[in-house]
């Protein structure tokens, strides 16, 4: 680079720019024709971008978008009702970058490029002492056009209509079923209702008839030991019956 000597102040400051670098800044003799760097041109550190998968039954944020190397980056997970987090990894172009359990979740070191941040979330177990009731009736409810159900009814005292409040989570054979306010063209999924086509109109679990029998439900709810209720079925169609079986004690109640 040529810089020619016509500025009239002796010594003199040169700022060259260049696109992606820092402003290099010289000091400029014409007496000795010397230049002296101030401040070098050196290039910007890189940022690399953070990428948040969405998942399922819970959320997770990261404490920022994007980070330059060695960063440390903050990892919160929420997990929905009735959900744990089950795994936690961070990769870098499918490699792992390591990751620490702290107070407020997790921390990662930014490698030199981009990362993705991924969480899966696994239903909870049940700590809870208080027991759940000991029988039920199951009702089926058929729909050619809509979705047939399965209403299990527990009893209507008091206690068991505070169990119902608390359900969280609901599992046939395995699954975990979504809670819905209508089951209404809806598979995999349970809500806690009146049943409208009796005349006493109790209060029930309400779950999709979208499952092989003989199944397994098992129900958590919060502050009670989970309970497990197994389910058979006879007949087809509109002739179908389900028979209801408390799997952990207690007596059952069966009806079409």
């Amino acid at each position: 680079m040529l810089i020619g000597e016509d500025f009239l102040e002796n010594p003199a400051i040169c700022v060259i720019s260049a696109d992606g670098y820092n402003d290099l800044t010289l000091k400029l003799n014409k007496e000795n024709h010397t230049a002296e760097v101030v401040n070098g041109a050196t290039k910007p550190e890189e940022v690399y971008s953070i990428t948040v998968k969405k998942a399922e039954h819970g959320t997770v944020t990261a404490s920022s978008e994007t980070a330059k190397e060695g960063e440390v980056i903050t990892v919160t997970v929420q997990p929905d009702t009735g959900y744990e987090l089950d795994t936690l990894t961070v990769t870098q172009s499918d490699e792992a970058v390591d990751t620490e359990s702290v107070d407020n979740g997790y921390t990662f070191v930014m490698p030199a490029g981009d990362v993705t941040v991924s969480a899966v979330f696994q239903a909870a177990e049940s700590s809870g002492e208080l027991l759940p009731p000991a029988t039920v009736t199951a009702k089926y409810n058929y729909s050619l056009l809509s979705t047939s159900t399965v209403y299990l009814d527990f009893g209507q005292d008091a206690d068991t209509q505070t169990w119902l409040n608390k359900i969280a989570r609901v599992s046939v054979d395995g699954e975990v079923y979504k809670q819905t306010t209508s089951l209404v063209m809806e598979s995999n999924a349970w809500t806690v209702g009146t049943d409208m086509n009796s005349g006493t109109m109790p209060m029930v679990l309400q779950i999709t008839e979208d499952f092989t029998a003989p199944a397994t439900v098992v129900i958590s709810a919060e502050g009670y030991k989970d309970l497990t209720v197994n389910l058979t079925k006879t007949g087809t169609a509109a002739m179908l019956s389900i028979f209801a079986e408390i799997g952990n004690g207690g007596k059952d109640r069966t009806r079409s």
